[in-house]
């Protein structure tokens, strides 16, 4: 699997590290991307015995300058298989559902 790549947002800690070294232990190249690049350098680390490897990215995912030069840096990596954004919310309470989200009720 190592010329399938998988995009991991948040990756620098919590839930979105966790993410990225159980999908790296599983043979996957990681784009690890984040904010803040001393906690991506750590994922990487961790990531450094693992099947897939980690690359650590440092990126702010709302802008989208930076979302290009990721989604680019992740097809130079292989064939993007997945993506997963482990990166928080909004508060709750300001996130209004799009109409395209509304499922109808049988």
């Amino acid at each position: 699997m190592m010329d399938q790549v998988v995009v991991v947002t948040g990756a620098g800690s919590g839930i979105g590290r966790a993410t990225a070294c159980l999908f790296a232990e599983r043979g996957y190249q990681v784009l690890a991307v984040g904010r803040r690049e001393a906690p991506l350098a750590e994922t990487a680390q961790l990531g450094a015995h693992l099947a897939g490897g980690i690359v650590p990215f440092s990126a702010d995912v709302s802008d989208e300058a930076a979302v290009t030069r990721m989604t680019a840096e992740a097809c130079e990596l292989g064939r993007v298989s997945a993506s997963a954004s482990c990166v928080p919310g909004p508060p709750s309470g300001t996130c209004q559902p799009h109409k395209s989200d509304r499922r109808p009720r049988y």
